[in-house]
């Protein structure tokens, strides 16, 4: 029997010890390390030079990342240092790459490689515990967004001055993604967000496995219920059966 056509959303853990809630303490990136080590050989006897690249790897960072690219290799990052209070993880949570993507172990590369991800890459990385550098993680920049694959008429859409106005709320019916764009267009000035209580996926939909749709108040991971099934038995993350997406 096939599984059925339920989804879930996935949120990674963390470190419930800090306030953040972060695994991550500190990025130690190749240049800092350069720097440290500079520093430990410096011997006071004249200027400490060091120089400083032009632009930040910060920076280097967002220009490859934050398009809908998937760039072939990344800089160099270093590595990620964990609090003492956290643990190696299924998937880690606190490094500047979770706004891209996500830091999974080998395991969960392993299991997320067998399902329908759409376009992704995996990118090495090493994530540091008490001086122990742990090799097999990796970054997943995942660009399935099921944006184009959305049954508009059989949707739920509503327009809410700001987010948390409830009182404006007013149910709104669009026929297709054109429709919704020429009511944002129409309404820009007015502050109006387009927010979902259900999305319903077209028959069109490829039926992947792990996908997002950044838009409508939703901005969340979705997963399928057959890679759910082998998700939940992985660590740092906890799945939730989800009915806002059908």
């Amino acid at each position: 029997m096939e599984d059925s056509k339920e989804y879930f959303t996935l949120e990674v853990v963390g470190n419930k010890r800090t306030k953040s809630g972060d695994q991550i303490n500190e990025w130690l990136s190749p240049q800092v390390e350069e720097m440290h080590r500079k520093m430990n050989e410096w011997d006071w006897s004249k200027p400490f030079e060091f120089e400083m690249p032009q632009k930040s790897l910060v920076s280097e960072f967002d220009d490859l990342l934050k398009g809908d690219e998937l760039p072939e290799n990344l800089p160099e990052i270093g590595k990620l240092l964990l609090f003492d209070s956290s643990k190696f993880t299924d998937f880690i949570k606190g490094s500047f790459l979770n706004q891209y993507g996500y830091i999974v172990s080998a395991k969960a590369k392993s299991i997320l490689s067998e399902f329908n991800l759409g376009r992704h890459k995996f990118y090495p990385l090493t994530i540091t515990l008490k001086g122990f550098d742990n090799n097999d993680y990796f970054f997943l920049k995942c660009l399935t967004n099921s944006i184009d694959y959305i049954d508009f008429k059989n949707s739920n859409f509503y327009s809410q001055e700001g987010f948390f106005n409830k009182a404006s709320e007013k149910h709104q019916e669009f026929n297709t993604q054109e429709e919704l764009i020429s009511f944002r267009k129409n309404y820009s000035t007015h502050k109006l967000n387009i927010l979902s209580s259900k999305i319903k996926l077209s028959k069109e939909f490829p039926d992947f496995d792990f996908f997002k749709i950044d838009d409508f108040g939703l901005n969340e991971t979705f997963l399928s219920n057959k890679l759910s099934k082998q998700l939940v038995k992985l660590s740092g993350i906890t799945l939730t059966r989800t009915t806002k997406v059908i």
